[in-house]
């Protein structure tokens, strides 16, 4: 019995020392702070408004809404650790191990309809990149290709050329004659 005790002793005593600095430990690569986590998000975010018009400080009249992600290691790694992505790029992420990371960037882009508008992911130019059929890496069932109504949306991966960014600080996404500026990452 006196030998049950100290073992319930020693385990208490282990978890009330112990555990809450293992808590608070950071495994190296893995990003802690709400903060750091948003900040990667938003680091590797282009949001590009399809035939927008600016009225005021409001963009009004827009076909859609596509959302560019950069999915490189560094956010990949700390997927399980960031707790604030949305969800689509959790179900997005599925795809992400289908490129080679020394040869090409992995993109996850998320489509709002805001009103019936006939989507076409070979329309997109990354850089001077034109967008390849080959370059969509996501099952066919979430890619939100063709006509949809307003109200819509969903997600697809594609990958492009690594050399698209070599030796440059930004680059051009763009959708037909809209187009948003992405500051490279290093």
């Amino acid at each position: 019995m006196k030998k049950i005790n100290k073992i319930v002793v020693l385990a208490l005593l282990f978890s009330c020392l112990c555990l809450p600095s293992l808590a608070e430990t950071k495994f190296e690569g893995m990003t802690n702070s709400f903060e750091e986590q948003t900040k990667m998000y938003q680091d590797r975010l282009s949001v590009l408004f399809i035939d927008a018009k600016q009225v005021g400080n409001m963009l009004v009249g827009y076909k859609g809404v596509l959302e560019f992600v950069l999915s490189d290691y560094e956010l990949t790694e700390n997927l399980s650790s960031i707790t604030n992505l949305p969800d689509w790029y959790y179900d997005a992420s599925y795809s992400f191990s289908n490129t080679d990371a020394d040869k090409e960037l992995c993109f996850a882009c998320h489509v709002t309809f805001s009103t019936v508008w006939d989507f076409d992911p070979l329309k997109i130019k990354v850089g001077d990149y034109q967008l390849q059929r080959s370059d969509i890496l996501s099952p066919s069932a979430s890619n939100p290709f063709g006509e949809f109504p307003s109200g819509t949306d969903g997600f697809f991966v594609f990958r492009v050329p690594l050399k698209v960014i070599k030796g440059k600080k930004t680059i051009d996404i763009s959708y037909e004659n809209n187009k948003v500026t992405w500051k490279v990452i290093k």
